[in-house]
């Protein structure tokens, strides 16, 4: 660390992987593997395991020219010492309840895994409960969205949200709504749902493979599977579209909204540390290196895709050399 800052240098590390690709040989494909390619290099933290300075006694931290005191957990950029900050975010896949601009009681959530990030709310217009969502051109009913969970009887979502006068008063509406509009199954809850979803660009990796066209209700199926409080997995929802969970936790939010709006105290607090979670400098550091990872991809792929359409082109390509040409891609931060 002491020769990074002396020298204006960053103090980092490879990144070295392992690939695997298939090579045609004649009209044989044979599979290759390359081991330490390197890909990109990443900044060390002070005093992490990685760190030279690790598990060094205090003499051997002197001979190198460092403070035995200094606790680390900084990096050094261009010869700069650099802390990464910690981000205070809201909490995830946490139902939060509060009051929107106009004092109606909003229901909302924040799904997030490791591949995708969605909110949905439940919210009140007009006396009737509604789910909002960005991928609807319209607000969802939400009996309509529980049938399509599921819950096909009126008796039991009732039963799963609650009982009581304050409930009934704000439920039969709901359903009324539902019978109005001509939903009764779970069949057309789904082309219900599908019908009013916003059309999406379905981009195809095989060009040669006819895309599949899936029918409304399939569509809205797979929403409801992958999109909707995507951080609540049920496993495999193809064949029987069983969404007992998520039904259940969409309950729980209108059951929570309806007592909110009659008992103001059960309002949650945004700015209540409790609702809040921290970003640490790890986590940070690993959004920030998925992202470049995404990007280093894209650009090996294009790459590899110029050097492959060209007709004259007589030299065979290296996967390994084109991914080491392409480090400055996740070197640039």
């Amino acid at each position: 660390p002491h020769e990074c800052r002396l020298r204006d240098m960053t103090y980092c590390g490879d990144i070295l992987v392992d690939i695997k690709y298939t090579e045609r040989d004649g009209q044989k494909k044979v599979e290759m593997v390359k081991n330490n390619v390197r890909i990109g290099s990443i900044p060390i933290m002070l005093r992490s395991k990685t760190c030279n300075l690790s598990g060094k006694t205090k003499e051997q931290v002197v001979a190198m020219r460092e403070c035995p005191l200094d606790p680390g957990g900084y990096f050094v950029i261009k010869g700069v010492e650099k802390v990464c900050l910690v981000q205070e975010q809201q909490s995830k896949n946490r139902i939060i309840i509060e009051s929107d601009d106009h004092g109606n009681i909003v229901s909302h959530v924040q799904s997030k895994t490791h591949y995708s990030i969605s909110k949905c709310a439940v919210i009140i217009k007009k006396g009737k409960i509604y789910l909002q969502h960005r991928s609807f051109i319209e607000d969802i009913p939400i009996v309509i969205v529980l049938k399509a969970l599921g819950m096909e009887s009126d008796q039991m979502v009732g039963q799963h949200i609650g009982a009581g006068p304050a409930v009934e008063k704000i439920l039969y509406p709901c359903f009324e709504q539902a019978m109005l509009l001509d939903v009764y199954t779970q069949s057309e809850a789904l082309n219900f749902i599908g019908e009013r979803r916003k059309d999406t660009l379905i981009i195809d990796d095989d060009a040669n493979r006819k895309p599949i066209k899936k029918s409304k209700a399939d569509e809205a199926a797979d929403f409801l599977a992958n999109v909707l409080l995507c951080h609540i997995r049920e496993g495999e929802v193809k064949n029987d579209w069983n969404f007992r969970h998520k039904a259940l936790y969409v309950c729980v939010m209108v059951r929570r909204m309806i007592e909110a709006t009659n008992d103001r105290t059960l309002l949650d607090e945004r700015d209540f540390y409790g609702n809040k979670r921290f970003e640490t400098t790890g986590t940070l550091m690993g959004l920030l290196f998925e992202d470049l990872l995404k990007q280093f991809n894209r650009v090996v792929r294009t790459a590899a895709d110029q050097h492959l359409s060209k007709k004259d082109s007589s030299k065979a390509i290296e996967m390994w050399q084109l991914l080491e040409s392409k480090h400055h891609v996740i070197e640039k931060r």
